[in-house]
């Protein structure tokens, strides 16, 4: 009986989906000194580099950036006021949030659901937008109208404020676990944020072991 029951137990958890594709992805941690970059400028210009630099490997389909990375055991939440909104201060929602750039969600096969997804015109400087997953849409806003409302959200994670407009909505992502509920998301784009870590997310069109050493040496090189 006990056999069953985990085999069973195992046979669901292989039907369930994390939200998005690791087969082929490459992935490596990114922690940058505070002392060479000061600024979200300096910041955004090394996160430029380094994506350029990995997508000139050979057999490199598509390269992003994420943090928290999931699954990875890291999160982050922050409390959230829609623009419009009065709420007092202790009865305010909060959800996950993760910086990423623009071919993240390309990169690790996560669909858009609604609107659009980030594009290197959303950097620094530029007017702020965010993303929300299916689950973040319903929880917030259950008239179907997340689009084009404006967000603030109180915790921050770089050097930036994290607030915008909600310009997209993607497919749920499982973080915490496969046998988890997908928690609600919000994104900001990792450039807007002035983040001094990521994860870089390497889709591969081959074995992605084969591209550890020379993409470190590229990131090295910087």
């Amino acid at each position: 009986a006990g056999a069953g029951l985990l085999i069973r137990s195992f046979v669901g958890l292989r039907s369930l989906t994390p939200g998005f594709n690791p087969k082929g992805v490459l992935t490596l941690g990114v922690d940058l000194p505070e002392a060479h970059y000061k600024d979200s400028l300096a910041l955004q210009s090394y996160w430029d580099a380094a994506l350029a630099k990995l997508r000139g490997l050979p057999g490199v389909a598509s390269v992003a950036a994420i943090t928290p990375l999931p699954l990875s055991g890291d999160d982050f939440s922050s409390s959230l006021r829609v623009e419009g909104r009065t709420i007092p201060a202790k009865d305010e929602p909060s959800t996950e949030v993760r910086w990423a750039t623009a071919d993240y969600f390309r990169a690790m096969a996560i669909p858009v659901r609604r609107g659009r997804v980030f594009t290197d015109a959303d950097r620094f400087g530029a007017a702020r937008v965010l993303l929300i997953s299916e689950t973040a849409a319903r929880m917030f806003f259950p008239a179907g109208d997340a689009i084009g409302h404006q967000v603030d959200l109180g915790a921050s994670g770089g050097y930036e404020k994290n607030q915008g407009e909600i310009v997209g909505i993607v497919g749920d992502v499982r973080h915490f676990g496969v046998d988890t509920p997908a928690p609600p998301i919000f994104y900001v784009p990792l450039g807007q944020a002035g983040m001094d870590n990521a994860t870089l997310i390497i889709r591969t069109q081959g074995s992605p072991a084969l591209l550890r050493q020379p993409a470190r040496e590229q990131i090295q090189a910087i």
